[in-house]
């Protein structure tokens, strides 16, 4: 029996200890969820081994990549490189490369038979040397992938193999490894990618509007199966990474629920396909900036750092400035709504000059010591390993510096970023708003000294309620897609009467408007209506004092921020001395704001947003 409780005892123990190191594994930090996607050079077709010719150069970055990419200790060294490149050199002469021409041309006898037997031995020495690159490559703890890559479907710890097919790279595995360097938190890259498609076509994002046929595609006879198919790539991206994100526990160890996950930032990779028309050169810009901002929607995170990868297969920046679709992508990036947020990089500038020459002197003659230094043709950047690392760095160096400008906006208290799109729904006070001096300019005009510039999208129409800013939401503030929505609204539907909105209609309205706003992506600050004429007494303003309680619940319910300017109004009039003229210290006619009033709304509101009276006491200074 003692054996019994002892054995038990001890299993219990063993339990415990399991159950803890499941717990270790776990982390405090949010797993930062990364989408990379794109075409071919995003599937990456390196063959892994190539990446050992990092070794082959001087450059201090391709000595910190090599540090990177290789695990501490390993006895693998340039000097193993130097040796396949000097027998390969050898073999190539004698053989006349990938043909054998030279083997073949030879009369059998014992000097053929030595030759073949020495190539025989280099094939085994490099077979030998392309394990031992591989089996020395990171096998990241921190970092794991789910990624489809063509016809390469895997997920698991990141390491090579999740390119082109399992012995292939592409820049996932610099970017990983890279940003593990950067980021104390586990990371998770959803990798989606597919050869030979285009943004204008496959990859064509809702926003964009329907392709538009060609010709030739008219008279085909398959015009219904083209539009059909348009954006089916789009669609396949997201269903992918929608699939993962709903089993996060499934793809990383580390994934707590609890904490949950950030979708920290998407890299996009692609363009070749979008070269061979007028329409899909010509548009590239325009679907490149809808696409960022339909991914960041399908996400709802507004600001998503977004980083381009620009083709560069033109090698020099000579021929990549030339090229429509590299021009577009550029261009794209610099669009004033996404400043702090989207960012380019120039992927000519990684590019592998040492495979390229070797590729030139004629590949197939020096087969031998192609297949050290690179795995394909040009447009696959001569699939080489250096390349495809080296771009991943730069991939991770951009994204990290997006992350920083992120965090430097959070940390200064203010909730709208730079290069935020702001839509000031209202009625006729918000339709004023939006005058030199009005609330809304002076909002924008505050935002802009603390170095963050807004976007507005201006929503007041005179008049309107509830009901109508309900039924124009669509159209006058989500088809913009902003970032933010302010919403006033209340006065219209308390002042006008019997033609004015009842307070339970009022509340489904408003709680419509937000959970659609919501729904889309765009966060919500609710302003509080302000008085109906400046006496709190009268009979409107009491009518209207319900309804702005709503709106407090409300904002408080749905986590809106919250500017009280009716609360803010009431302050502020009892500043003037007693003998003040009544009626219109505040306003200019009882309801509409005078200079005072949109003063006193813009303080309001840009507070909300997280200023402080110090930064505002600066900016009122311009506004007198």
């Amino acid at each position: 029996m003692k054996h019994i409780i002892s054995l038990r005892f001890c299993v219990t123990i063993l339990l415990a200890l399991i159950a803890a190191s499941g717990l270790a594994a776990k982390t405090s930090k949010k797993l930062q969820v990364f989408i990379l996607a794109g075409q071919s050079n995003m599937v990456g077709h390196a063959n892994a081994h190539t990446i050992a010719t990092l070794y082959d150069s001087e450059d201090a970055g391709d000595k910190r990549l090599t540090q990177l990419v290789f695990k501490k200790g390993s006895d693998f060294s340039k000097k193993a490189l130097s040796e396949q490149l000097s027998d390969g050199r050898k073999i190539d002469e004698l053989t006349g490369g990938i043909s054998n021409d030279k083997i073949k041309k030879m009369s059998a006898g014992p000097e053929k038979t030595a030759l073949e037997e020495k190539v025989k031995k280099h094939k085994e020495a490099y077979e030998a040397y392309r394990k031992q690159v591989v089996s020395t490559c990171v096998l990241s703890d921190q970092v794991y992938i789910s990624s489809i890559a063509d016809g390469n479907k895997r997920s698991g710890p990141l390491t090579v193999g999740y390119g082109g097919n399992k012995d292939k790279i592409g820049p996932e595995f610099g970017f990983g490894l890279a940003m593990a360097q950067k980021l104390d938190a586990p990371i998770l890259i959803i990798k989606t990618s597919w050869g030979g498609k285009s943004i204008n076509y496959n990859f064509r994002p809702p926003s964009a509007g329907p392709y538009e046929l060609n010709e030739k595609e008219k008279n085909g006879g398959k015009a219904e199966d083209i539009k059909k198919n348009a954006g089916l790539n789009w669609r396949m991206m997201n269903e992918a990474v929608h699939a993962v994100l709903k089993d996060l526990t499934k793809y990383h160890p580390a994934y707590d629920p609890k904490v949950g996950h950030e979708m920290a930032g998407f890299v996009w990779f692609q363009g070749f396909n979008d070269q061979f028309s007028d329409a899909f050169r010509d548009n590239y810009r325009q679907n490149m900036i809808h696409f960022i901002k339909d991914v960041r929607t399908e996400y709802k995170t507004p600001n998503m750092p977004f980083v381009i990868g620009v083709l560069g297969t033109n090698m020099t920046k000579e021929g990549v400035d030339k090229n429509a679709v590299s021009v577009g992508q550029r261009e794209a990036a610099k669009a004033p709504e996404f400043k702090g947020n989207v960012v380019s990089v120039e992927s000519y500038k990684s590019y592998d000059l040492k495979a390229r020459k070797v590729f030139d002197s004629g590949w197939a003659k020096n087969f031998a010591q192609w297949r050290l230094v690179g795995s394909d043709r040009p447009y696959h950047y001569l699939g080489s390993g250096k390349f495809f690392v080296r771009l991943g760095d730069a991939f991770a160096n951009a994204m990290f510096g997006l992350i920083e400008n992120k965090t430097a906006a959070a940390s200064s208290g203010v909730a709208v970023a730079n290069g935020e799109k702001i839509a000031f729904l209202g009625d006729s006070i918000t339709a004023a708003g939006r005058r030199p001096g009005g609330y809304c300019q002076l909002v924008l005009a505050a935002l802009k000294d603390q170095g963050i510039e807004a976007t507005p999208v201006f929503a007041g129409i005179g008049g309107h309620k509830s009901n109508q800013m309900l039924a124009r939401l669509e159209k006058d503030v989500l088809r913009h897609k902003p970032d933010w929505m302010t919403l006033s609204c209340g006065v219209n539907d308390v002042w006008h009467g019997a033609r004015g909105v009842d307070l339970p209609s009022y509340k489904k309205n408003i709680t419509a408007i937000v959970d659609k706003a919501q729904a889309a992506g765009v966060k919500v600050m609710l302003l509080t209506s302000t008085m109906i004429r400046e006496d709190q007494a009268n009979d409107l303003n009491q009518k209207l004092a319900p309804y702005n309680e709503f709106i407090r619940a409300l904002a408080k319910e749905k986590k809106c921020l919250l500017a009280d300017l009716n609360a803010d109004m009431q302050a502020g009039l009892k500043k003037f001395p007693a003998d003040a003229p009544k009626g219109k210290q505040l306003t200019s006619d009882g309801v509409h704001m005078n200079k005072a009033g949109n003063i006193m709304m813009a303080r309001g509101v840009a507070k909300a947003f997280g200023l402080t009276d110090e930064q505002l006491d600066e900016s009122a200074k311009k506004w007198k």
